[in-house]
């Protein structure tokens, strides 16, 4: 096996210990690489480059980030996970940040997905028609 091919299995063999009931589990990650760290496994920084790599992908599948301009209530963030995570039949944790350039309605992006239903979206997808009819 090459040695490319060695430390994307040893990523994977690591990033399958983190999981828990086919969860990331934040404890396991910090025990993993605390016995990586006492014990540096052949081509350690390439490994934990390729396992970091994994586990962000695993957590961004699970956490959206949701854009608003205006008030984002607690009701709405609570419909929201919901929302999102029958969509995507896994839980999703949201991080809501404020953006005014939206002028009103919500952008989310979960993993690659971006759902764009703001005002500022509709009226770019509006010139973007327009502008390709003249």
């Amino acid at each position: 096996m090459s040695a490319d091919r060695t430390v994307k299995s040893n990523a994977k063999r690591l990033f399958r210990a983190s999981l828990v009931d086919g969860r990331l589990s934040e404890s396991r990650v910090a025990a993993i690489l605390k016995a990586l760290d006492g014990d540096p496994p052949p081509r350690y920084e390439a490994t934990l480059r390729h396992y970091l790599r994994l586990v962000r992908a695993e957590a961004a599948r699970h956490h959206a980030v949701v854009e608003h301009a205006g008030a984002f209530s607690p009701e709405t963030e609570k419909t929201l996970v919901q929302t999102l995570s029958q969509r995507y039949g896994r839980p999703i944790s949201i991080e809501a940040r404020p953006n005014s350039d939206l002028i009103a309605g919500l952008r989310i992006r979960v993993d690659c997905d971006l759902i764009d239903a703001s005002l500022s979206g509709r009226l770019e997808s509006l010139a973007a028609a327009t502008a390709s009819t003249h």
